[in-house]
């Protein structure tokens, strides 16, 4: 692996061919400062895609639609978001549940209303 890393790193400045390219990456391979470069960029590439994630979660969430069934007056009331397709976003409050007898916790809008 740490070959190939190596080849896509030169390949856009440096241009090498056969048993040139061969040596030139072996001596690399061997080099341990080089080594600990190519950890930082693993690492590096490991973040950003960590974080480009969340941020396709959170686009999609954004766009997602959650058909939420209505709370009738004094009848026991549960609804409870699939976020499976959201393993990185965490919903952390619903606004303005208290003055109509719902609360919001572990994804689950619960209670019972005092109207409709």
């Amino acid at each position: 692996m740490m070959e190939n890393d190596i080849k896509d790193i030169l390949k856009d400045t440096i241009h090498l061919e056969g048993k040139m390219e061969d040596k030139v990456v072996s001596k690399l391979i061997n080099n341990a400062n080089v080594h600990k470069q190519l950890q930082r960029i693993s690492n590096a590439k490991q973040n950003i895609m960590q974080e480009a994630t969340i941020y396709k979660e959170k686009e999609e969430f954004k766009e997602a639609h959650f058909m939420i069934k209505n709370a009738n007056s004094k009848q026991a009331y549960e609804y409870s978001f699939d976020m499976e397709k959201f393993p990185n976003i965490k919903i952390k409050n619903i606004r303005n549940l208290e003055p109509i007898g719902l609360v919001f916790e572990n994804n689950t809008i619960k209670g019972t209303p005092v109207i409709n």
